[in-house]
């Protein structure tokens, strides 16, 4: 499996920072215009979308997807990834990782949690469904 540059760890946090500003934006009045809450990095969440929709290199959105999973604080952080990146990657290459997801879902924890929000179709569906995190 490929190792991440160093570009790509900065930009998982950029792109968690993204995360955590929306996580604390839920349920809060618009913060002030100096506040941090009001910075979001679009450029990241952009950037984010590209190596996750590539699917001439899901090896590197893969990689990519588990090292935002193992930097996740919380919860709500891995969500939210499940939500954007690994439902992003899966429905974009799901066919070329389903080898790769069906042994990773079995002992990751982690990625178990973010697959239960993801949309999954095709192979990588069938395998949730399987393994019981999938109710659709």
């Amino acid at each position: 499996m490929e190792r991440l540059s160093e570009s790509d760890r900065e930009l998982a946090d950029r792109w968690l920072s993204n995360v955590r500003v929306r996580l604390a934006r839920v349920g809060s009045p618009e913060p002030d215009p100096s506040s941090p809450l009001r910075r979001i990095d679009e450029d990241a969440d952009d950037d984010v979308l590209a190596i996750v929709a590539d699917d001439s290199d899901p090896e590197r959105g893969w990689s990519f997807v588990n090292h935002l999973l193992q930097s996740a604080r919380d919860e709500p952080e891995i969500r939210q990834i499940g939500i954007d990146a690994l439902e992003t990657l899966l429905r974009e290459s799901g066919d070329q990782l389903a080898d790769l997801f069906r042994v990773s879902i079995r002992s990751d924890k982690r990625l178990r949690e973010a697959a239960s929000h993801s949309y999954l179709s095709g192979k990588v569906g069938e395998i949730a469904k399987a393994e019981g995190i999938y109710p659709h």
